[in-house]
């Protein structure tokens, strides 16, 4: 064989090595992007229900059952894909990211929609419904009165719960003997709490006000709650 002959075959054989990484390469990266789609795709199909977990039908275990399903299918395929990789795969490294970041985001909601040990202490208060004609009563007698005014379908009222007025430490504050608390249902039109809400210039909810000695008037919070914006509007402890 001579040695253009035999440099003949080496590039023939370079070119055959190069096309099949090549063809590995394409082959990974429509792996990645369906892949990545189906991600995508679960992801996006879960929002809805995480959203509108109030909608009848949809339960939180629903949703829990959905998320950890989820979970174990993101990190099965990262644990495969990575698995292929180690063994020579031509397996890009951006799509076992993609995959690794999709199923830390959704543990990450999953937690935060879980329920909590202890979460069930709110269901101690005792509230009573909006009455605005009974509150100068309750002032008069020394007491303090909180007033949230909600709905179900507002996802920022159900945030205001969840990360302050279900918490121990404000269920503690609330219930306490010279607290009264008086609660709103906006879920459907109510004509009485609407023109309560407009003495105020409040046109929507969430909607939280405190009255006290120091303010018999009323001291309206942010329409997104935290717990020191509550518990500084109220009196301190006896």
């Amino acid at each position: 064989m001579t040695s253009t002959q035999a440099a003949g075959r080496h590039r023939g054989r370079d070119k055959l090595l190069n096309l099949g990484r090549l063809h590995g390469v394409r082959r990974g990266i429509m792996m990645a992007r369906q892949i990545t789609s189906c991600a995508l795709a679960i992801h996006v199909i879960k929002q809805p229900l995480i959203i509108n977990h109030r909608t009848p039908g949809i339960t939180m275990n629903n949703i829990l059952l959905v998320s950890a399903l989820t979970l174990s299918l993101l990190l099965g395929l990262f644990t495969w894909l990575s698995y292929k990789k180690l063994k020579g795969s031509q397996i890009p490294t951006g799509v076992l990211a993609v995959l690794l970041v999709f199923a830390l985001i959704n543990g990450a909601v999953s937690y935060f929609i879980a329920p909590k040990a202890g979460d069930d202490t709110y269901k101690q208060l005792v509230w009573q419904s909006l009455s605005p004609n009974a509150i100068p009563d309750q002032l008069a007698q020394g007491k303090t009165v909180f007033v949230d005014v909600s709905a179900d379908w507002c996802n920022i009222c159900k945030a205001n719960k969840d990360r302050v007025l279900h918490q121990a430490v404000v269920v503690e504050r609330l219930k306490d003997k010279d607290m009264v608390l008086m609660r709103g249902d906006l879920t459907q039109s109510d004509a009485r709490i609407e023109a309560y809400l407009t003495q105020y210039q409040a046109y929507g909810v969430p909607f939280n006000i405190v009255y006290s000695q120091a303010h018999p008037d009323g001291l309206v919070l942010p329409k997104v709650l935290s717990i020191d914006d509550l518990l500084s509007a109220l009196p301190p402890r006896d």
